[in-house]
Formats: structure tokens, C-alpha cells, sequence
């Protein structure tokens, strides 16, 4: 990934955020809204959640610890959680180059989301010994795009 494509973008948070130590947690969703070169080969991305907030808590899992020292706290329960839903994050220049990140962009992830619909809706059409042709597929992969990334 080029980080001039970032600007602008939605991201959806992958599993690569559980070994970063980012806020975020898989499935929350940003818009780039800034991408700064800085120090040691580096980019600072400056993340806006505000238009995900709600949906982003619905995802979010404790991973800050409470005074008895267990990990229930969800981010947005914590301090560290930022009122005005803006959020940096420094990535390594080969990171980026690799697209080795811990975000996709959304219309890739929801592609990737509608293949494994249609994987298990064809699981489930076999186990009913429905026999799906070539077009059919296609029809049905064109339907879930539709529903999930509202194109025609």
C-alpha cells in the first residue's frame, strides 16, 4: 500500500491488531483522515472513528485491566479512549510497503466477508444436495456484493 492511497479510506481492523499494541480491536472500523511521514522510516496515520463509534463498541473486547487487576475494561470504558474519536498510530514504511498492517481497507474486507457467505452458503446448498451452476454463483456473488458494499 502507497500511503498517498490511504487518505480518505475506509480501514477495517484485522487480526493483526491483537499482536500490535493498538486500541483498535478486529472488525472496528476508521477513515484515514491522515497519512504524515515522520522519524526511522515510519508513517503517522491519523484515524477518525467518529462515524463508527457505536458500531466500534458493539466489537470491543476488555483488554485494559480494572483495580482488582482483570482485564474487563473495554478502551472506550477507559481514559485513554479519545473524546474526539481521533486516533494516531505510527507504521513502519516496509510494513506499509508489505501491506503487513493490522487494517484493510473496507471494500476489500467486505469482498473477503462476502466469499466466505458464499462458501457457506454453497456448503449448505450440497449438504441439501442442490446442485449450484457456474452462473448461479456468479448471480450469487454479485447479489451478496450488492448487499454488502451497495453496488450494482
Amino acid at each position: 500500500m502507497k500511503p498517498e492511497q490511504l487518505q480518505g479510506k475506509v480501514v477495517q481492523f484485522n487480526e493483526r491488531c491483537k499482536r500490535e499494541e493498538v486500541d483498535f480491536d478486529v472488525g472496528m472500523k476508521a477513515r484515514i483522515i491522515g497519512v504524515q511521514p515522520a522519524e526511522n522510516n515510519c508513517f503517522r496515520v491519523l484515524f477518525d472513528f467518529k462515524e463508527f463509534e457505536e458500531a466500534n463498541k458493539l466489537l470491543a473486547q476488555p483488554g485494559y485491566w480494572d483495580k482488582d487487576g482483570k482485564p474487563t475494561l473495554r478502551w472506550h470504558e477507559t481514559n485513554h479512549y479519545p473524546k474526539d474519536c481521533k486516533y494516531d498510530w505510527y507504521i513502519g514504511a516496509d510494513a506499509l510497503e508489505k501491506n503487513e498492517v493490522c487494517f484493510d481497507l473496507a471494500d476489500v474486507a467486505l469482498k473477503l466477508k462476502a466469499k466466505e457467505i458464499r462458501h457457506a452458503i454453497a456448503e449448505i446448498l450440497a449438504a441439501h444436495q442442490i446442485n449450484v451452476t457456474g452462473q448461479i454463483d456468479s448471480e450469487l456473488d454479485k447479489m451478496l456484493l450488492e448487499n454488502l458494499i451497495g453496488t450494482n
